[in-house]
C-alpha cells in the first residue's frame, strides 16, 4: 500500500465516519441501526490485498476508538477491525476476484460486518465490559446484518468505483 493510497483511504474513512455520526446515526432504523462506516471499511478491506486490508482495518478501528461516542476501551475497535481484516484477507484469497460476482461481494462484506460485530461483543465479554442483555446484542447483530444486506446493492458499487479511482490515482503519481 503506497502512502498516497493510505492518505486517500484514511480521508475517505474519516469522511464516512462524519457522515455516519452526524446523519445516519440520527435515523431510527427498525430492529437496529445501519453502519455505513463499517460497510465502507469492510468493503475497502475486501478489495485490498492482504497487508493493505490489515492496515485499513487498523486505521478504521483507530478512528472508531478515538470517537467521542465510543463507549469502549481504547484499542477495542482497532483490535476488532484488524482481526476482521485478517479473516477477510484469509478467506478472500480462496474466493478470488469479486469483479464479475457482485452478489458474492455483497454477501462476503455483510458476513464480514456480522463477524466484526460478533467479535466486538466477544471482546466485550473478555474485557468484562457490560454490553447489556444478550438478547439485545443478538437482535442488534441481526439488525445490522439485515440493513447491510438491504443497502449493500447501493453502497458497494460506489465503494468499488471509489477504490478503483484511488488505485488509478496511485498509478498516476
Amino acid at each position: 500500500m503506497r502512502p498516497l493510497h493510505l492518505v486517500w483511504t484514511s480521508l475517505l474513512l474519516l469522511f464516512t465516519f462524519v457522515i455516519q455520526e452526524s446523519v445516519i446515526s440520527a435515523i431510527h432504523f427498525p430492529i437496529a441501526g445501519y453502519s455505513l462506516y463499517l460497510a465502507v471499511a469492510t468493503g475497502f478491506m475486501t478489495l485490498e490485498e492482504r497487508t493493505g486490508a490489515i492496515v485499513i482495518g487498523f486505521i478504521a478501528g483507530l478512528i472508531l476508538d478515538l470517537s467521542p461516542s465510543a463507549g469502549s476501551p481504547i484499542g477495542q475497535w482497532s483490535l476488532t477491525l484488524t482481526l476482521t481484516a485478517v479473516v477477510i484477507a484469509y478467506f478472500r484469497d480462496s474466493i478470488g476476484s469479486f469483479a464479475s460476482r457482485p452478489i458474492a461481494f455483497m454477501l462476503f462484506t455483510s458476513s464480514a460486518i456480522a463477524f466484526a460485530i460478533a467479535f466486538y461483543l466477544i471482546i466485550n465479554l473478555v474485557l468484562g465490559e457490560d454490553s447489556g442483555d444478550p438478547f439485545i446484542d443478538v437482535k442488534t447483530l441481526l439488525g445490522i446484518t439485515f440493513w447491510n444486506l438491504i443497502f449493500s446493492p447501493l453502497v458497494l458499487p460506489a465503494i468499488n468505483r471509489i477504490y478503483t479511482w484511488i488505485i488509478s490515482e496511485k498509478a498516476r503519481v
